[in-house]
Parts: structure tokens; sequence; C-alpha cells
């Protein structure tokens, strides 16, 4: 059975390789920084092999990203959110035990 979501993993994969290649990183760079191995971030680049989660954090990091800056690049928002992500992010953050930041509070300031 094929992948229902393969075309939106390859989206992300390219996402991430153009992000690379516009901040001037190299592959090498990119296997240095991110303990992966400069074959596999081509592989995964050019979609021989499917990007994982661990893929995209780790890519993340070394390109000094944070992972859902690479989702919101290669997903824009095509509709409006069903719920209200601010508050959903204060409930989860309530739910595993973590501070939860003033309703003025700069937005980034709840991804940390």
């Amino acid at each position: 059975m094929a992948d229902p979501y393969e075309e939106e993993i390859r989206r992300l994969a390219k996402t991430i390789a153009t992000v690379a290649e516009l901040a001037g990183r190299s592959v090498e760079a990119l296997a240095a920084s991110s303990g992966l191995p400069a074959e596999e971030i081509r592989a995964l680049f050019d979609g021989s092999r499917k990007l994982e989660i661990v893929h995209v954090l780790a890519l993340a990091e070394a390109l000094h990203a944070h992972p859902a800056e690479l989702f919101l690049v290669a997903f824009p928002r095509r509709h409006q959110r069903p719920i209200d992500a601010r508050e959903l992010i204060v409930k989860i953050r309530e739910h595993h035990g973590l501070p939860v930041p003033d309703d003025d509070a700069d937005p980034d300031d709840l991804m940390q």
C-alpha cells in the first residue's frame, strides 16, 4: 500500500534542502552539525530515502531553525485553524507540568 503522505514528505525534504542551500550550508556541513551521514542527507534530499522525524529534528538543529519553521515553510496555512493554537499549547504545557507564559507573552515563548 502506498504511503498517502509521500508527496508531503518529499515536499518537506525539498524545503529543508532549499533552506540549507539558501543558508549556504553544504551537505557536508549539515552532516557535521547534525550527526547524520552526508550520504543519508543526500538520499533524503533527492527522495531516495524517506524523511523521518528524527531527520527533521537533526537537520533543523543543524540549520539553527525550529522544526516548526520548516513545516510552516513547506506547508503554509491554507485555511483557518479549527482550534486556537495558543490554547492548545497552553493545555499541553499544563498537562506536562511546564510553565505557561502570560497571555501577552511573545508567541515564540510558547515554543520553548
